[in-house]
């Protein structure tokens, strides 16, 4: 298995795991094509944070746009 391979596979578990989570009963995932965010819905308590972020499919300037929007929203990345 190359380095690649196993990144890929510790990539998708916790992707699986983090889609896991966010279907608990007080959480929500939700995914804008770029990246996906988890947070408690309204009126409940629970972390908040991006993961799964897929920017390979965009120019260099959308690229930065949504790193931007990622870093100006004061959100750990997972």
């Amino acid at each position: 298995m190359t380095d690649n391979e196993i990144i890929k596979y510790i990539d998708d578990g916790a992707i699986f795991y983090l889609d896991f989570f966010g279907d608990a009963v007080h959480m929500e995932s939700t995914d804008n094509g770029v990246y996906r965010m988890i947070r408690p819905k309204e009126n409940k308590q629970g972390v908040k944070f991006i993961y799964d972020l897929r920017l390979d499919h965009l120019t260099d300037d959308e690229a930065k746009t949504k790193i931007t929007e990622m870093k100006s929203s004061g959100l750990p990345v997972w």
